[in-house]
């Protein structure tokens, strides 16, 4: 069988779409990472996922222990892969 490198973006898409699914399903927690857009007053950070800055995912709940300024890139940690219940878990660079 031959594998056409022309279809390589497809495939990879089906696949990640799959595995999402499954991780949904089966509740596992997965890390994403994403870069801090800005700190709220409670603590809680808004951040985007790369390369799309328009996406912002709000008030996020920082687990890391770090203090976050824009710009720092975290990953954060989504049960089930699902980001509306997600928390930021790690500071790069510490």
């Amino acid at each position: 069988m031959d594998f056409d490198l022309n279809y390589l973006a497809q495939y990879k898409s089906v696949i990640e779409e799959i595995v999402r699914a499954e991780l949904k399903k089966q509740k596992i927690p997965t890390f994403i990472s994403a870069i801090v857009h800005s700190v709220n007053q409670d603590g809680t950070v808004n951040v985007y996922l790369p390369p799309n800055k328009d996406n912002i995912v709000t008030k996020l709940l920082n687990k890391s222990g770090e203090i976050l300024e824009s710009n720092d890139s975290v990953e954060i940690m989504a049960k089930g892969g699902n980001l509306s219940n997600a928390w930021v878990m790690v500071k790069h660079g510490n």
